[in-house]
C-alpha cells in the first residue's frame, strides 16, 4: 500500500523545463547611459561617419543563447588598465566581453579602449593618427602589432625553455603557466 502511494506522489512531480532560445539575429547595441566611458557629442560627432563605415567588430554577429532572461539592472564596469604586459589576446577577450555587459556600441569600445591603456601600451597611441587612435579595429591591430604573441613568439620561446617549478608553486598552476607560453611561443599551431 506504501508503495501505491509514494507511485502516486511521483506523478504528480512536474519539472518545468528551461526554454532555451537561439537566435541568429545581429543584435543591435544598447542605448548608453550612465556608462563610465561615454564620449561627449563633439568628440564623437566628427569620427561617427568614418567609424560607421568601418564597424566591424563592435556588434555580436554570432548566434547567442538565453533562457528568456532578461536583465534588470544596469551593469557599469570598468576596464581594467592594460600596460602591455599581460596576454594582448586574453584582455582583449575580456575587454570584449566588459563592452557587450555594458552595452557599449563600436565608438564608446574605442574611446573606452584607448583610455584604458598606461605606460608602454600608451605609446601606441602616439603612433596613430586621430582617426586611426579612435576607430577600434585599428587600435586592436595596433596593439597585436605591438603586443601580440606572433612578434614575440621568440621571447616566449626563450621563457618556455627555461621555465621551472617555483617554490611552493602548484603543478595546476605551472601546468596553465607552461599552456600559455606554449600558446604564445607557437600562435600558429592548434591549441592544447
Amino acid at each position: 500500500m506504501k508503495s501505491d502511494q509514494i507511485q502516486s506522489e511521483k506523478s504528480e512531480i512536474i519539472v518545468p523545463e528551461a526554454e532555451i532560445i537561439k537566435t541568429h539575429t545581429v543584435q543591435e547595441p544598447k542605448p548608453l547611459q550612465n556608462t563610465t566611458c561615454i564620449p561627449s557629442n563633439s568628440e564623437t560627432s566628427s569620427y561617427q561617419n568614418y567609424n560607421n563605415s568601418q564597424n566591424t567588430r563592435g556588434i555580436q554577429s554570432h548566434p547567442s543563447y538565453y533562457a528568456g532572461v532578461t536583465q534588470k539592472h544596469k551593469v557599469n564596469m570598468k576596464p581594467q588598465p592594460y600596460d602591455g604586459t599581460d596576454d594582448i589576446e586574453e584582455y582583449l577577450s575580456q575587454f570584449q566581453i566588459l563592452a557587450e555587459v555594458n552595452g557599449w556600441d563600436y565608438n564608446t569600445m574605442s574611446l573606452c579602449l584607448a583610455s584604458s591603456l598606461k605606460g608602454g601600451a600608451r605609446a601606441v597611441l602616439n603612433e596613430l593618427n586621430e582617426f586611426k587612435r579612435r576607430d577600434f579595429d585599428n587600435l586592436v591591430d595596433a596593439l597585436h602589432n605591438r603586443f601580440g604573441s606572433v612578434h614575440r613568439s621568440e621571447i616566449f620561446r626563450a621563457q618556455l625553455q627555461t621555465r621551472v617549478r617555483k617554490d611552493n608553486e602548484s603543478l595546476s598552476a605551472l601546468s596553465q603557466d607552461i599552456k600559455k607560453m606554449t600558446r604564445c611561443a607557437y600562435p600558429g599551431a592548434l591549441p592544447l
